[in-house]
């Protein structure tokens, strides 16, 4: 961040760095932070709109100063310029009009709009790759389709055969009480009665068990079969994705977990995302509010597409990615080399297959789900990073890194300076 303190204490400080702050502001989605009228300690008196933005998350300090200093709204989100150069600034915290952002030096803008449910705030948009994200949504639904199709064929046949099972289990329970209740005997036989509620209870429970696992299947059962039915009379490839990822189906999954990222860092002023096997992330102890740092979704619904829009999310907002299944010392040593790109990544990955655990799926014979997500991370310029782990200093963080993060951000980490760019 080119901003300091100093430069929110005095309006001549803050006039110098404005222009260089607006500079920073490329194709790249990034954090900002705008007060409409902030209180500067010099000149005495004098107050005027301030305008932050940078490649991480806004320093807890510069944040501090400009919230105690405001005299007029706070706004919070991310911005970035679009292709008809204006700065598309896209809110998260406060309440942002047209009118109300008055920067010097920025002239054309606009406050973005669209689908801003709770649930989905923050998804850039499935169709729009911020500073050449390499994370294509689009190619990904017809690439997964045809595969998801089948998983639900799979569910359909499983489901209608377990349906039947239990629907034959549910006659013969039915009989049962029937049979148990012919049995019923005088209420003066105090004994009699008793065996007599045990059974019918034993009974009537067992048609409850099964009434209870019939009502959690259908719904599985008909999802699948409606997805299938209506891909089916689908003519185009095109039209059946459109089929597979509708709002009611995979569409608002993919939405929210584009979002993830960007509900995190709104949550937690921060973006760590957290990637590994799946038992490994959820080892990890988060916050209720740091829960979004984390891949979530049911796994009816879970495929690669899912998958890609969590990862496209934080690569939007450039988020950090912790790898919370540690790699092995030679992965380290590889993934420390500079000048590394998916294709030598995935080389390598194929290479050492079972040997790195991490990124292998030994059931599948082929490169994990982590894997691609780390190739995709290198994609966009992301490099490897070690350090020591500030809670248990024998350890270390293994964690993927934005290119607007330099190396040497390392040591500043080591002496424990709180993260922040570096130029």
């Amino acid at each position: 961040m080119v901003v300091k303190v100093g430069d929110l204490e005095t309006e001549p400080n803050y006039e110098l760095v404005r222009q260089k702050i607006i500079n920073e502001i490329k194709d790249k989605s990034i954090p900002f932070v705008y007060s409409e009228k902030h209180e500067f300690k010099f000149p005495k008196g004098k107050a005027g709109p301030v305008f932050i933005a940078g490649p991480s998350a806004t320093d807890s300090t510069i944040k501090k100063t400009v919230t105690t200093a405001k005299k007029g709204n706070l706004v919070e989100g991310f911005c970035y310029v679009n292709s008809n150069k204006e700065l598309v600034l896209r809110v998260a915290k406060g309440t942002l009009s047209e009118s109300a952002f008055k920067v010097k030096g920025i002239s054309a803008f606009m406050i973005a709009k669209g689908d801003q449910k709770d649930d989905i705030k923050g998804a850039i948009g499935q169709n729009k790759m911020v500073a050449g994200n390499p994370v294509d949504i689009d190619k990904s639904k017809l690439e997964q389709f045809a595969d998801i199709l089948k998983r639900q064929q799979t569910s359909l046949d499983r489901t209608e055969k377990r349906v039947k099972e239990l629907e034959e289990e549910r006659k013969k329970a039915r009989e049962k009480i029937a049979e148990v209740k012919k049995t019923k005997p005088d209420p003066s036989d105090v004994l009699g009665t008793k065996t007599y509620q045990d059974l019918l209870r034993q009974a009537q429970d067992v048609e409850g068990n099964i009434n209870q696992e019939i009502g959690g299947i259908k719904p599985l059962r008909d999802f699948a079969a409606d997805m299938i039915k209506k891909a089916g009379v689908a003519k185009t490839d095109q039209q059946k994705v459109d089929v597979v990822f509708a709002s009611d189906k995979m569409g608002s999954t993919l939405q929210k977990l584009e979002g993830t990222a960007y509900a995190s860092m709104k949550a937690t002023n921060d973006a760590i995302m957290l990637l590994g096997r799946t038992e490994d992330v959820w080892a990890v102890h988060l916050k209720d509010n740091e829960q979004g740092r984390a891949l979530s979704v049911e796994g009816s619904k879970y495929n690669l597409t899912a998958n890609d829009a969590f990862i496209k999310g934080g690569l939007d907002i450039k988020a950090r990615f912790q790898m919370v299944t540690d790699f092995t010392a030679e992965t380290v040593s590889f993934m420390k080399q500079s000048g590394l790109n998916k294709t030598k990544f995935m080389e390598y990955v194929n290479r050492v297959k079972e040997k790195e655990p991490a990124l292998w799926n030994k059931n599948a014979g082929q490169p994990a789900v982590s894997a691609r997500e780390v190739g995709q991370l290198l994609d966009d310029g992301y490099w490897f990073g070690l350090y020591p782990n500030p809670k248990e200093p024998s350890k270390n963080i293994q964690m993927m890194f934005p290119s607007s993060l330099k190396p040497n951000i390392l040591e500043e980490i080591r002496k424990g300076v709180k993260l922040r760019p570096v130029k």
